[in-house]
């Protein structure tokens, strides 16, 4: 048994895993209770709000700045301290350029922007929009800087205190003071992650700037992560183009309904990202190495332990979809279920871990083009389809942002490793987890019928088709931890 210190000095790509996975996790939690609480105690018009704002601040920082963040995964590792410090502060610099062109576009079109928020009555707090997406951008690096650094307990307890802070603020004002309050919470927020990110990166701000130095970094980081960054601008916002699009042809209740759908299946996303982020490092170093086959069979295990979890989740929340958005969001959002049921798919194609081979081996101009055709051909669909069908054309748009620059995506990474589709693809292990989750959705059709209670159904159904999936997984040897579970038995 690892005593604590022991888990804390542990170099083992599990245990950074499984530190910030528990740190996403207790975040995850907090974090998912903000929309659950706020439909049981404001309109649906105002959740409505709340959703366009949480997609305007997330989205605009998620593009802006993933980019820049991601880079720091390729130029950290085993570079010194000082080298650390130029890179970082290259990357605020390029951060503050990006918000002073913001900050110009805020000010030239301002009107525009309260228009389409539908929110001109609240012109003297729009000043506080941009003040906040200044502060969310330049705190942007944190979870990068937690994995690259190795401090597994702020991977742990920072992102729980983040969430909690972030939820006592929406519960306080929102509920109290509605627009104003969605507004007002965000900026307080913003400030007390910039605050916390100003001291825990106060060594790599107060070390000596050489210019030289400074310079040299800087052509280098820009040529790297250029590429990847208008791909992974593309990319995001090709993911939100239907909600972004939408918001012109539905009102704040509808698009609270449609925006439900991309609640997605809880703790996944966080799961797969534990994954990638951690493993992204070691792959950078076999590519580094030129070392082709380590990348090939890390990133089919990663494959294999993401479809692991991927497939029986969304067998399970697709088959109890309606009872899951009226438990978690009232049956005022039943409408949500077909959206719901549609976009939880993208979860496959999330599980293979799509991208990492290609940033990993520094074929960003790749992943450029792979996300600017996925931005062209879900920006057609969008004009086409939202303005005739709404939601169902959204949500069909949505769909297509996903899979044309992943498929595009895994062909360059196949290609890179000389490699072929199934050698890549575990598609024995997919057919047997797809053949698994449909014998224990069968069994589901019998035990649903003894239980009227929503919840307690939905509770007993989850535990016992957990068991038999975690049963026939290993019995397959398949499960995620199947060489854990085999020593526990063979302990017993």
């Amino acid at each position: 048994m690892l005593s604590y210190k022991n888990l804390l000095s542990s170099k083992s790509l599990k245990t950074k895993s499984i530190f910030l996975f528990l740190g996403k996790l207790s975040g995850f939690i907090v974090n998912f209770l903000i929309p659950i609480v706020l439909v049981r105690f404001i309109s649906k018009s105002d959740f409505g709000y709340f959703q366009q704002f949480n997609l305007l601040f997330t989205s605009i920082v998620l593009i802006s700045t993933l980019w820049i963040n991601s880079s720091l995964y390729y130029f950290f590792p085993e570079k010194s301290k000082l080298e650390k410090s130029m890179y970082f502060k290259i990357v605020l610099s390029i951060k503050t350029i990006i918000w002073f062109l913001m900050l110009l576009g805020f000010i030239l079109f301002k009107d525009n922007l309260l228009a389409y928020l539908e929110i001109t009555n609240f012109d003297s707090f729009s000043s506080y929009i941009i003040i906040t997406l200044f502060f969310l951008m330049m705190s942007s690096s944190l979870e990068v800087l937690f994995i690259l650094d190795d401090k597994k307990l702020h991977n742990l307890l920072y992102f729980s205190f983040d969430r909690i802070a972030k939820a006592m603020l929406i519960f306080l004002l929102v509920i109290s003071y509605s627009i104003k309050g969605i507004i007002i919470s965000f900026l307080l927020y913003s400030m007390l992650r910039f605050l916390y990110t100003v001291f825990y990166t106060k060594n790599y701000l107060t070390e000596i700037f050489n210019k030289k130095l400074y310079k040299e970094k800087f052509i280098k980081l820009i040529k790297y992560s250029l590429p990847f960054g208008v791909g992974l601008m593309s990319q995001n916002f090709a993911l939100r183009i239907d909600q972004f699009v939408l918001l012109n042809y539905v009102n704040a209740s509808d698009f609270a309904i449609y925006s439900i759908a991309f609640y997605s299946i809880p703790l996944i996303n966080y799961i797969l990202s534990s994954i990638n982020n951690i493993a992204m490092p070691e792959l950078t170093k076999m590519a580094i190495a030129n070392n082709k086959n380590l990348v090939l069979n890390l990133w089919n295990k990663i494959i294999k332990k993401n479809i692991s979890i991927t497939v029986p989740a969304l067998g399970f929340f697709y088959f109890f979809a309606n009872e899951i958005i009226i438990i978690l969001f009232t049956d005022s959002y039943i409408e949500s279920v077909k959206y719901y049921r549609i976009y939880i798919f993208s979860i496959i194609l999330t599980s293979t871990s799509y991208g990492l081979v290609l940033r990993a081996a520094n074929l960003t101009k790749k992943v450029m083009f792979a996300n600017l055709v996925g931005l062209f051909v879900s920006t057609i669909s969008a004009i086409y389809l939202i303005p005739t069908y709404a939601m169902e054309g959204a949500i069909i748009t949505a769909m297509i942002a996903y899979l044309i620059p992943i498929s595009i995506q895994i062909f360059f990474e196949i290609k890179y490793l000389e490699s072929s589709f199934f050698k890549v693809i575990p598609s024995l292990s997919f057919i047997k987890n797809i053949l698994i989750t449909i014998s224990a959705l069968l069994l589901m059709t019998f035990v649903e019928e003894f239980f009227n209670n929503t919840l307690i159904k939905l509770i007993i159904c989850f535990i016992i088709f957990s068991l038999i999936v975690t049963a026939l997984q290993y019995i397959s040897g398949i499960f995620i931890f199947q060489k854990e579970l085999k020593k526990l038995i063979d302990k017993n």
